[in-house]
């Protein structure tokens, strides 16, 4: 019904203000997706570990690490192969930085990364495992592990605190971390901790019970998300303010997040959100799930730029891009598709014998011819009383034939057919069922 009142849409709200409208782009393994679908590097192939924000030669974009390599995705959709190989467990980024983290069994070897015309290697550091990482965009780097939080500048490792970390983010030297009972908040001016949930013990805490799997500090406005069954905001001030259900949160589970400019991207196994940065009264949401907008698999990360971001799942990479659209330029989009859908001058739903691959898209008859192309001769009849264009008359004439052949073809006045069939299409017709 939609598809078919576009042009009603188009009409009524010409020129009208203008929304946010999310268009995805996406990179898969061969055979993991829709034709249409873009193909992964071979070294992003398998073992995808994840994305963080960062920029190359300048223009933003989002670091794309797998178990062997690191590649660059920019805004333009272009990857670019940064020639950074090893075996790899994890990576976290910001600016031109890059960490990357190779591990045994109990040792960590962290590689630090600064990404200009190209990338070289400018501090290495041995430690005990690392559980999680981050990096400032001035190259300054913190390490969390079973029993220590690290400060690395300069390629040396200083304790900052005692714990067993599960999530870390640091911006402009402010350091925000996650051990098991608290949550540190750390920098030249503060030095401060609050205690983290925990319902087994019934240890209180103004944040979900731990231990929380990720943390994102917006670099403009100084607000701070965290990852848990409730999605949790901090704002400058330090004021903890749990989401959840009371907030009108739409996923029960938020294991990744990201923030930027008062935006901020949660995802988890059911999907990826889109809210801003403010009071629960204030919050909007936007709900990201399927392969309209996803890879399949699980959500592993999310790099936020903006209102758009780049996710990572477990079978592919995702660009969300937001861009701005009218009702007019999104009822002419779908407009444009309507000759897919035209069976003899009637408009109804096709069949395609490889999933999401338009190309085999085939219309089928349907009880419903009548209902979607009356609704779409309506909507024709109104916007060609306005416009007044000859390519909107002659779309309106076909469908309007179509449903006077539906009227004619039965013989009896004032008795429409439901569909029609050529006889070639007899046989098939025959066998889908009713009364020919």
């Amino acid at each position: 019904a939609i598809l078919m009142l576009a042009g009603f849409v188009g009409v009524c709200i010409a020129g009208g203000v203008p929304y946010t409208e999310h268009v995805a782009a996406r990179w898969v393994a061969p055979g993991s997706g829709p034709a249409d679908w873009q193909l992964l590097p071979e070294s992003l192939r398998s073992g995808l570990l994840g994305v963080a924000p960062g920029a190359l030669n300048s223009k933003p974009g989002a670091y794309v690490a797998s178990t062997g390599a690191v590649w660059f995705l920019g805004e333009d959709l272009s990857l670019t192969d940064l020639n950074i190989s090893g075996r790899f467990e994890m990576m976290c980024a910001k600016g031109e930085y890059i960490a990357t983290v190779s591990s045994t069994e109990n040792t960590s070897r962290v590689s630090l990364h600064r990404c200009q015309a190209r990338c070289t290697v400018v501090a290495t550091l041995a430690t005990q495992k690392v559980k999680t990482c981050a990096v400032d965009s001035s190259g300054d780097l913190v390490l969390g592990t079973n029993a220590e939080l690290l400060s690395v500048q300069d390629g040396h490792p200083t304790r900052l605190a005692i714990g067993n970390f599960s999530a870390v983010d640091i911006t402009s030297g402010r350091i925000v971390a996650a051990a098991t009972d608290k949550l540190h908040f750390l920098s030249s001016t503060e030095r401060r901790w609050e205690w983290v949930s925990k319902a087994s013990t019934g240890q209180g805490g103004p944040t979900d019970p731990g231990p929380l799997p990720s943390i994102s500090m917006d670099s403009e406005t100084g607000w701070v998300v965290l990852g848990g069954a409730e999605l949790s905001l901090v704002d400058p001030a330090g004021s903890v303010r749990r989401l959840g259900p009371r907030a009108r949160q739409p996923v029960n589970s938020t294991v990744v997040v990201s923030t930027f400019g008062g935006f901020v991207w949660a995802g988890g196994p059911e999907g990826v959100v889109l809210t801003q940065q403010g009071s629960a009264a204030e919050l909007n949401w936007r709900y990201f799930a399927g392969p309209r907008y996803l890879t399949p698999g699980t959500v592993l990360s999310i790099a936020a730029i903006g209102r758009s971001a780049v996710i990572a799942t477990s079978r592919g990479l995702c660009f969300l891009r937001s861009e701005q659209w009218t009702l007019e330029k999104k009822a002419a989009h779908y407009i444009d598709v309507l000759p897919r859908q035209d069976r003899h001058g009637l408009l109804n739903g096709c069949r395609m014998t490889k999933f999401g691959d338009l190309r085999t898209c085939v219309p089928q008859t349907s009880d419903n011819d009548g209902l979607w192309t009356s609704l779409s001769v309506a909507s024709l009849a109104l916007e060609y009383n306005i416009t007044r264009s000859s390519t909107v008359k002659e779309r309106l004439n076909r469908y309007l034939q179509g449903m006077r052949n539906l009227l004619g073809i039965t013989g009896v006045p004032g008795l429409p057919a439901r569909s029609l069939c050529s006889s070639a299409e007899a046989p098939v017709c025959v066998a889908g069922g009713g009364i020919w």
